[in-house]
């Protein structure tokens, strides 16, 4: 008796295109219109949420410059500029708030104009963010791109993606399995084409 003959599957329909939405595809131009330069000027023109991110994204640039040994400072840097990292490793606590603290920052950027390092620009830049921040003095988040537009002029793409990823959904650009990944690539996608209002109109990141 012959064996059976095996059958083919049958072949599956072509996918749907779905077609293009034409007022998304208007928005797309409008958005595109609006398209800010992805350099110091278009980077720091949107106004900051948070000015904790700007201190922190100013702060790590400045660490750049400088050599950490087992997460510690490099003990032969200028005492200034010790006691300016210092000042910052201390982050947003409490503690922060003390009576006082605005003027000994005011100091420590006083005698750092006299160190010849170069990450005195971007430590100066980031203690001087963190003034605006005790302050309340940030102008509505558009007294960071101020202080940092003239100092961060070569600081890097990625870093200041990271932290604007920070101030603009909540978390950091690094995708880590997360369902926040989702919004993380879309704000990456439209950051680095330039459309920054786009990347800022994202909601928060969800866990």
């Amino acid at each position: 008796m012959a064996a059976p003959r095996s059958r083919k599957p049958p072949r599956r329909p072509p996918p749907r295109i779905t077609p293009l939405d034409p007022e998304l595809h208007e928005l797309a131009v409008v958005l595109n219109e609006f398209r800010l330069e992805c350099n110091a000027k278009g980077w720091f023109t949107l106004p900051w949420r948070n000015g904790r991110n700007a201190v922190s994204l100013a702060t790590a640039y400045a660490r750049t410059f400088v050599a950490f040994r087992s997460g510690r400072l490099d003990p032969s840097l200028p005492t200034a500029m010790s006691d300016g990292f210092t000042t910052l490793a201390l982050r947003f606590g409490a503690h922060l708030q003390a009576s006082g603290l605005y003027w000994t920052i005011d100091d420590i950027r006083d005698d750092l104009r006299t160190v010849n390092h170069p990450g005195v620009p971007a430590l100066r830049a980031a203690l001087r963010c963190l003034q605006l921040w005790l302050s309340s003095s940030d102008g509505g988040g558009h007294g960071y791109n101020i202080v940092l537009q003239d100092t961060l002029v070569d600081v890097s793409e990625e870093l200041v993606l990271e932290w604007r990823c920070h101030d603009a959904i909540g978390v950091g650009s690094q995708l880590d399995g997360s369902p926040a990944d989702k919004q993380r690539r879309a704000f990456r996608l439209a950051w680095e084409r330039g459309l920054f209002h786009a990347a800022y109109a994202l909601p928060p990141a969800r866990f």
